[in-house]
């Protein structure tokens, strides 16, 4: 269950027999997309991909998987090779498919975190660290893509259903 109140789709123009939900028919590059950045870890692919097509995204986002997700551009023992990845992977996106909004999804209990021992099993301390990973990183997205607006959501329970909290909407 959600805890973060999906936002509302963006509007997508009526055809004669096509409803206004998108679908794979009637969904082009012109329609608003977002590029979400998920850790590569398998326990949350289930979840995000739900949530974002409970928020009106099915079909509709480029979709980015590395170790921790922005961990990489805000943590400097990460190596180099990741940060530069998954930037020109963003650029990518941006370009071609005109994203206005990336959505970053960081998760309780994260491998990656542990391997670069940021986080230990405290649950309450793990949230604080993604808080000010999401900082770094939106500032790093920032500078290298102004016109694109950064979302920072935090996965807990994720051997559960799932729960979202927005950590980090500017």
């Amino acid at each position: 269950m959600c805890t973060h109140t999906p936002p509302a789709p963006p509007n997508t123009p009526n055809t004669p027999n096509t409803p206004n939900t998108p679908t794979r028919s009637n969904v082009t590059l012109t329609t608003q997309r977002i590029l979400a950045l998920v850790c590569l870890d398998f326990r949350c692919h289930t979840v995000i991909r739900n949530f974002l097509e409970d928020a009106g995204y099915a079909d509709r986002y480029d979709l980015i998987s590395i170790a921790g997700a922005d961990l990489c551009l805000a943590h400097d023992g990460c190596p180099m090779a990741w940060a530069e990845t998954l930037l020109d992977n963003v650029e990518i996106g941006v370009d071609l498919h005109d994203i206005k909004e990336v959505w970053v999804f960081g998760h309780q209990d994260c491998g990656a975190y542990k391997k670069f021992g940021l986080i230990t099993d405290n649950h309450a301390l793990e949230r604080e660290v993604h808080l000010s990973v999401a900082e770094s990183s939106r500032l790093v997205l920032a500078e290298q893509f102004p016109d694109v607006k950064v979302r920072h959501l935090f996965v807990s329970d994720v051997d559960a259903n799932g729960s979202f909290h927005v950590i980090d909407d500017q």
